[in-house]
């Protein structure tokens, strides 16, 4: 099961990066992102859940395929999370972990004004470490301590808004569909903002 769902991750990659090729080497549009997130675990959990912040940074694409709809690839780090709060022999903890990604989204974007712009599409993201913050376990790599899946899917929905022909902003909301570990039945959630230039 484990071997044909890397088979099945790595089939996403490979379809993603022909079709991203294309808009990140394109002369049309490309440049550099960089921006904040916050994030959490959604899923099974008897632990209340809350968010954690981290960083995104990276590279993109865009390519017009017909007026007013574009094809954006992107090569980003990002940095996912949460934070658990749990009771232990009656003191309440918090953990937090973070999660380190290399990702990989394909979007698919509508101009809704000559400024504003909706778009949505995929991702799929390789785990590069975890780290966790609770008082008697170490804060270095935890990825195989806790059995993390170093593979992630998921969906993207957001708005972008162009301040001039080389300046953006956008606001995206990323869901996760791949549980964290075999035993562990939550997945990514985050929000994140970022700001865009053009070259």
């Amino acid at each position: 099961m484990k071997k044909t769902k890397q088979i099945k991750f790595w089939m996403i990659i490979l379809t993603m990066s022909i079709w991203g090729s294309s808009s990140i080497m394109s002369e049309t549009n490309f440049g550099m992102k960089a921006g904040l997130t916050t994030s959490k675990f959604t899923g099974e959990s008897t632990l209340e859940n809350a968010d954690s912040m981290g960083a995104t940074m990276g590279i993109f694409g865009k390519q017009s395929i017909m007026n007013g709809v574009s094809i954006i690839g992107e090569l980003n780090l990002t940095q996912r999370g949460g934070t658990q709060h749990q009771e232990v022999d009656g003191s309440k903890y918090s953990a937090t972990y973070n999660l380190n990604y290399v990702e990989l989204p394909i979007l698919l974007s509508v101009n809704v004004t000559n400024r504003l712009g909706v778009y949505a599409g995929g991702y799929a993201a390789k785990l590069l470490d975890a780290g966790l913050k609770f008082p008697g376990y170490p804060s270095n790599d935890v990825t195989d301590m806790f059995n993390f899946n170093k593979d992630d899917y998921g969906t993207i929905i957001g708005i972008s808004y162009d301040i001039d022909s080389s300046f953006s902003f956008d606001l995206r909301l990323t869901q996760g569909q791949e549980s964290l570990t075999p035993d562990f039945k939550m997945s990514n959630q985050s929000f994140s903002f970022s700001a865009n230039k053009s070259f």
